[in-house]
């Protein structure tokens, strides 16, 4: 799944999405991103996921990837490869969603 969010305007902003589902669908995984610009350049930026390992964690190695760079297609598909091989997904981070009869 991809999404894409709207540059805010102004110096701030706190974009969020909301997805209907069951009351017990649990997230595979969550992230969480902060991206400070500087026209098209990353000046600063975080990165953050959950439910790939036992704690969730910051991906310092991606955000090295972005950070002082101009941001364009090519940099952020590397930043996508890096994040890809940085996580380590765990096995039985949640216990299997079982229906009770």
């Amino acid at each position: 799944m991809e999404a894409q969010v709207p540059e805010p305007s102004g110096r701030r902003g706190a974009p969020s999405s909301r997805w209907e589902g069951l009351a017990a669908d649990l997230a595979k995984i969550s992230i969480a991103a902060m991206v400070v610009r500087e026209g098209d350049v990353c000046k600063d930026c975080g990165i953050a996921m959950g439910g790939v390992a036992k704690t969730p964690f910051r991906l310092k190695r991606t955000e090295g990837v972005l950070r002082r760079k101009k941001l364009d297609q090519d940099l952020v598909a590397k930043a996508c490869q890096e994040g890809s091989e940085e996580i380590q997904p765990s096995q039985g981070v949640r216990p299997p969603f079982t229906r009770r009869k």
